[in-house]
């Protein structure tokens, strides 16, 4: 990807990640960024084309991770504490998930990018279904239930105390976090 389109894109992960994709403008873009609107507009001709392309670079880095968690020699209850963490940037930077940004105006974007964000939320579900069933077999993480369930469970619980987070601090969520990997460490239930 050239410089400048990667610097827009960029910037526009950033102000969808902190006003909400359908509350940032390509003027918003070119005032930060010091560039015409019309050099904007020469990458990404219509704000759908960017937030698609932003869709699509986030698809990816969720399939890196993914990837990264499953080849790690980490064991369950690590991977699981590492993908919990991956809110604390978020918060640390004051914004809120690019999925759940996306997911707040999904009844506004077009079909291209709803098929690339539910693409994005399975690969979250099954990352996560995946650690937790790891965990299930290895007796290192308990729960009550189908690993798919839990893990709907705890990507909800993560992604709303992401947004707690935002007027609560960051202690909120980590303490939300903690209290999930201490639940799923607990004795195993009949």
């Amino acid at each position: 990807m050239r410089e400048r389109q990667s610097e827009i894109l960029m910037l526009a992960g950033e102000m969808i990640q902190t006003k909400g994709y359908d509350s940032f403008s390509y003027n918003d873009l070119s005032l930060r960024l010091g560039i015409r609107k019309a050099s904007i507009h020469h990458h990404f001709p219509k704000k759908q084309e960017l937030g698609l392309a932003y869709l699509k670079y986030w698809y990816e880095a969720t399939q890196d991770l993914a990837k990264q968690l499953r080849q790690s020699r980490m064991n369950p209850v690590e991977k699981l504490q590492a993908y919990l963490d991956l809110g604390v940037k978020s918060i640390e930077e004051k914004r809120i998930c690019p999925v759940s940004s996306f997911q707040a105006d999904r009844w506004n974007i077009n079909e291209e990018m709803n098929e690339v964000l539910t693409k994005i939320e399975t690969t979250e579900l099954s990352t996560l279904t995946s650690i937790l069933e790891d965990g299930q077999s290895s007796e290192e993480l308990f729960f009550v239930g189908e690993a798919k369930d839990q893990a709907n469970l705890i990507l909800s619980s993560m992604k709303g105390a992401i947004l707690y987070a935002q007027g609560q601090g960051l202690d909120f969520y980590q303490r939300t976090m903690n209290q999930i990997v201490a639940n799923l460490q607990g004795s195993p239930r009949s």
